[in-house]
């Protein structure tokens, strides 16, 4: 059979929108083995998002390679009326889909762009001169280094321009001289950074390391390659402070565009906690803020201490002793407070125990006094 050409490869990835938003994968031309991962769980074609009401948004990106028969898309959507982002990768043999990868991002307050994510961005199409093109072995080449750069915390030996900048789940996240306004002080002065000043800044301190490195595709043409890589975080930086994602490995696939051997571009769209991407619920959910606001807050660990630090008027002591470590404890810190509680650990296994514990021990604390050494040992 011959060779899909990139029309033909992103026909298909529209296709398969199209079938996603209508809830009917019948309509996919697929085969019988296909295989069908969201959120780095395989299902069952059919499951998962296509049992959601999915509106599709004009637009979005498309990377594709015909050499290898795949595509990937991103884009903004709609999950049952709410904003969500979404990677989709096709793999396609004898005319038929046989590989399906899908990472949904639901809208966050921290960095999240719908309108920009699903704009057209012209640098994916445009086709360089022959002279600045580079073969598909040195586009992942020049990937590989600047993860290589991220884990030594250095751009000493990234080929990338000055003006490059990233695109973090429609959010420019260096080089970007207008930050959003909602961003921290010390945010701001990370997002004007370029890319190369970023890593040279150690900015990113936080990512221990970045493993299962696959490099998907290529477009020597246009000079794209594209990858999907796998971000440890422990949840803190070099000098104790917390980050705002906590302990957690991001899902991150990212498109490069390389031109005459230097990065220009980096567009990502990525997941903050792998362990923590299906939905959790709390059965025993004693206090108002936690039924109105656990939805949201569940997949982010400092919302998490934050929300429960507005809705109980109480001073959460910042220091780097006293933060929450998200997979292993949680550490409460609510002293001479009205609704103090003494800082004490409490191992758990999963966030839903984590949203528990945090809610039945304000409830058991929560009568103005202040506690000391000797209530420590007071169950929860």
């Amino acid at each position: 059979m011959p060779q899909l050409n990139r029309k033909d490869i992103i026909g298909f990835m529209d296709t398969y929108v199209d079938a996603l938003a209508a809830s009917d994968a019948k309509r996919l031309p697929v085969h019988g083995f296909a295989k069908f991962t969201e959120q780095a769980k395989e299902l069952k074609l059919g499951e998962g998002l296509w049992q959601k009401k999915v509106t599709r948004v004009p637009g979005g990106q498309y990377f594709a390679d015909p050499l290898t028969s795949q595509v990937c898309h991103f884009n903004a959507l709609k999950i049952d009326g709410a904003d969500a982002l979404i990677w989709i990768r096709l793999k396609i043999g004898d005319a038929k889909i046989y590989e399906i990868e899908t990472l949904i991002v639901p809208e966050n307050k921290f960095m999240f762009n719908a309108a920009v994510a699903s704009e057209p961005h012209a640098v994916w199409n445009e086709v360089l001169p022959e002279q600045q093109r580079r073969p598909r072995e040195e586009l992942f080449r020049i990937m590989n280094l600047y993860m290589e750069g991220i884990e030594q915390v250095t751009a000493r030996f990234i080929p990338v321009s000055k003006e490059a900048f990233r695109l973090e789940n429609g959010t420019r996240a260096a080089n970007n001289p207008n930050p959003p306004a909602h961003m921290p002080d010390y945010m701001v002065t990370i997002m004007k950074e370029g890319v190369a000043e970023q890593l040279d800044n150690r900015r990113h301190t936080y990512i221990k390391a970045i493993r299962e490195r696959r490099f998907i595709l290529a477009d020597e043409e246009r000079g794209i390659g594209f990858g999907c890589f796998l971000f440890d975080q422990p949840g803190r930086r070099e000098d104790g402070s917390d980050t705002l994602v906590g302990r957690s490995t991001m899902i991150i696939p990212e498109a490069f565009k390389i031109v005459d051997g230097i990065i220009q571009q980096v567009e990502a769209v990525g997941m903050m906690d792998v362990g923590a991407l299906e939905a959790l619920v709390v059965e025993d959910r004693r206090e108002s803020w936690i039924r109105r606001d656990i939805d949201q807050v569940v997949r982010h660990p400092r919302v998490v201490c934050d929300v429960i630090a507005e809705a109980h008027a109480v001073a959460l002591q910042r220091g780097a002793r006293e933060q929450m470590d998200p997979v292993s404890e949680v550490t409460l810190v609510f002293e001479r407070c009205t609704a103090a509680a003494p800082q004490r650990s409490v191992p758990t296994r999963s966030w839903t125990e984590q949203i528990e514990l945090l809610g039945r021990a304000l409830a058991l604390f929560d009568d103005g006094d202040v506690f000391g050494e000797e209530d420590l040992d007071r169950p929860i």
